[in-house]
């Protein structure tokens, strides 16, 4: 353990990052390795943030820019996934195991029902459950349910009220009709997640990945911008040579506020001394610093 709580990491090009305790046991979910998104691959990537990284293919693996190196972290196993990677109302849920995602049943993820018919999730699988017949329904409750799971008495599609997510009512034969919505971008109640809402070719709820759905800057002058890789912030380097005023007046070289001169993202400082340009692209956006010159 290094002084002032923090442990210590050297990576190979040299330089010794601290991180806390809290960071490392994230990292130590699963297996880490450097390389190519299939592991073991040809030589490390190179990358300034987690945007120049390749990204895996199974969500069980996630990559993030470290030490100017991509670096593919397996997730815990048996731990569920974020929302962008999992299908509402399916009654099951996406895990991991040894790196590859798998769906188990779960009790508590039914679709969404209307007056008439509710569901109930047995054994990974929705199971319908129809009200008595005589239960209002429809638009106001002016129609009533037949007890097979309709809603009936309609003359017009808007009398049947408002759907389930990712269903559309149809008035046929004077009954409430319920048909799939499948591959449509639903509006976004939550702007700046990197995320949005879809009804997927199934016609249920995901939450699809999102570049242009940018969180807001969290500090104004420094030399990161937000940006949004495969539905996840990150943290990227903004051009050099731009001017930034965090923590000091200067030039932004790599993730760096230089007040020296800027050579292959590293900023000499006149005089000698030396800072670090080099950036860690994750969803902390952290800055490692070289050491001082002489």
């Amino acid at each position: 353990m290094s002084p002032n709580g923090y442990d210590e990491i050297v990576v190979k090009q040299g330089l010794t990052i601290l991180f806390s305790a809290a960071l490392l046991s994230a990292f130590a979910c699963g297996k880490t390795f450097e390389g190519n998104a299939g592991g073991g691959g040809p030589a490390p990537q190179s990358c300034t943030s987690t945007s120049d990284c390749t990204i895996p293919n199974d969500p069980c693996t996630t990559v993030s820019c470290q030490n100017n190196s991509c670096l593919y972290i397996e997730r815990q196993n048996n731990v569920d996934l974020p929302e962008e990677h999992q299908i509402q109302g399916d009654c099951q849920t996406i895990v991991c195991n040894q790196g590859v995602s798998t769906s188990k049943p779960v009790p508590n993820d039914p679709p969404d029902g209307d007056a008439c018919k509710s569901y109930q999730c047995v054994g990974g699988e929705p199971q319908p459950q129809y009200a008595e017949a005589g239960t209002p329904c429809g638009e106001n409750d002016a129609l009533s349910c037949d007890g097979n799971g309709n809603c009936g008495g309609c003359t017009e599609t808007s009398q049947c009220g408002t759907p389930p997510t990712c269903k559309i009512y149809s008035c046929v034969e004077m009954v409430c009709e319920l048909s799939d919505v499948t591959n449509m971008d639903l509006p976004d109640d939550e702007s700046g997640d990197c995320l949005g809402p879809r009804c997927n070719e199934d016609g249920n709820l995901v939450f699809v990945p999102k570049n242009d759905d940018l969180p807001p800057d969290p500090v104004q002058g420094d030399c990161s911008t937000p940006i949004c890789v495969n539905g996840q912030q990150e943290e990227a380097p903004i051009a050099p040579d731009s001017p930034c005023s965090v923590p000091q007046a200067g030039s932004c070289c790599g993730f760096t506020c230089c007040q020296g001169t800027c050579a292959a993202d590293m900023c000499v400082n006149q005089g000698g001394g030396g800072q670090g340009g080099m950036g860690i692209g994750g969803a902390g956006g952290f800055g490692v610093g070289g050491a001082g010159g002489n």
